[in-house]
């Protein structure tokens, strides 16, 4: 059995409804898709969870993820993280593969949190203060892991992966960090700006390829005469479209029609329009690890933009 190296405490979580039945007792609930929720809210900052001392309300903890939420399974750590060693490590497991049962287990949690029931009580209500809306709460029972030979370790570990695995996104958010995650909705941010800007493009219709040149660009004779060398001996549609594309990658030129291409360098008959519209759409990562691209890029003369 892989057994943890220090002291901690398991509890199973309960979710019940916060109206009682007719006789005071709790009625429980499946809606564990709502804490799961409510943890990815949290890492975004849209409903965060307060940590305060039961005890002492002027006494609040931060909160950091060790592991981005999978579908409720998570690790967080609690406490003032301005000293090392004062914090408690909470492991958030709603889908057990093994057990089929949501735990939870307080790991590391002195000195700050000598006694576990004021860390479990603590987590109870910054659970509890978030899930109230939706009429439901949380009570964290004790699991004797020593009678039953739970192996939390394992199936923690096992169950998060298999969530990972389900991810649709897992590539990016694997192991998502706050700081990662800040900077994968900046990319995100940027990305739908730059759809945004190409979306108001002024469409042009001309059968003369210069006119499809950027108006910032001053000389655009230079852009067409680099274009003109670039298209010599070119036969393939890939090959065709290489030059084209970076152009429009750069912005320097807006996507021309195929009549205005063919109509200089006379590729009818080596390129379909189907290609055509393939390889000069922006949106396609059709030269992503293209190394004639690349090269294109490396060697490209941009004195001639000026």
């Amino acid at each position: 059995m892989l057994q943890a190296p220090y002291k901690y405490v398991v509890y199973k979580i309960r979710l019940v409804k916060s109206e009682r039945d007719f006789f005071g007792n709790p009625i429980s609930s499946d809606e564990l898709d709502v804490i799961a929720k409510a943890l990815e809210n949290d890492l975004h900052q849209k409903e965060v969870f307060k940590f305060v001392h039961p005890k002492n309300g002027d006494v609040t903890y931060e909160r950091r993820y060790m592991l981005c939420p999978m579908n409720g399974n998570t690790i967080l750590l609690v406490g003032q993280m301005r000293r090392a060693l004062d914090m408690a490590q909470v492991r958030i497991t709603l889908r057990s593969h093994y057990y089929k049962v949501p735990y939870i287990v307080l790991e590391h949690y002195t000195p700050a949190f000598r006694n576990p029931e004021i860390l479990r009580e603590m987590i109870t209500r910054a659970f509890n203060w978030v899930l109230e809306k939706y009429g439901l709460e949380v009570m964290l029972e004790p699991w004797d892991t020593v009678a039953e030979n739970i192996e939390w370790v394992a199936d923690s570990e096992f169950s998060y992966d298999i969530e990972l695995h389900k991810h649709p996104e897992m590539g990016e958010l694997c192991m998502g960090f706050e700081e990662a995650l800040k900077e994968r909705m900046l990319k995100m941010e940027a990305e739908k700006a730059k759809k945004e800007k190409k979306g108001k493009k002024r469409i042009i219709k001309s059968d003369n390829i210069e006119n499809y040149i950027s108006k910032k660009i001053a000389h655009k004779e230079r852009v067409i005469a680099w274009l003109d060398e670039e298209e010599k001996g070119m036969v393939s549609p890939i090959d065709i479209m290489r030059p084209v594309r970076f152009l429009e990658d750069i912005e320097v030129m807006n996507r021309p029609t195929i009549d205005a291409f063919n109509k200089r360098y006379h590729k009818e008959g080596l390129i379909s329009v189907a290609s055509f519209n393939f390889y000069a759409n922006t949106d396609k990562e059709c030269y992503i690890n293209d190394e004639q691209y690349k090269d294109i890029e490396k060697n490209f003369d941009y004195n001639i933009l000026a």
